[in-house]
């Protein structure tokens, strides 16, 4: 603060708006963390919310479910160009549908990371947002802290309806 009120002759920042933005500042840099690990809780109980279908937990049996005994297994495949296309194109969807979740999981996996470097990080958000030359950036990090916060509640709600359209048969 000092540095930048010294280079701009204090027309950017004067001592009766120093203050009160200082001490709100320190407020929101004590309680950054807690405030930032309070949301990530709250976002993980709504994805578990989602997570559930007839108060169920959502298992790889609510999902595509390829398993069956490989030792006694003798095919499932009809010969006859009638069925060629059949058969390939199930097994593009089995594998397009493998491709998702691995996706899916992947994304989930970055986002935890993400997220841990965010809390770690969080004391920082509000020093950021002090100054008008470094604002936007502040509140570039809160979008994508934001952003990364809420795939999981997303990826969970377009699970559950998946496997309450499944499981309706229609």
């Amino acid at each position: 603060a000092a540095f930048i009120m010294i280079i701009t002759r204090g027309r950017n920042i004067t001592i009766t708006r120093f203050i009160p933005r200082f001490i709100f500042i320190n407020v929101l840099v004590t309680l950054s963390y807690a405030l930032i690990q309070f949301v990530y809780q709250i976002t993980d109980i709504v994805t578990g919310f989602f997570l559930r279908a007839d108060g169920v937990l959502i298992s790889t049996r609510d999902l595509i479910f390829i398993g069956f005994n490989y030792k006694t297994f003798a095919g499932i495949k009809r010969f006859g160009e009638q069925y060629d296309e059949a058969a390939f194109i199930t097994l593009l969807l089995v594998r397009l549908t493998a491709i998702t979740y691995y996706v899916m999981t992947g994304v989930l996996l970055v986002r935890k990371i993400i997220l841990w470097f965010f809390i770690i990080l969080s004391p920082v958000f509000p020093l950021l947002l002090f100054f008008k030359t470094i604002r936007n950036t502040g509140k570039i990090w809160i979008g994508e802290f934001f952003r990364w916060l809420l795939y999981a509640p997303l990826f969970a709600i377009f699970l559950h309806g998946l496997v309450v359209l499944w499981r309706s048969g229609t």
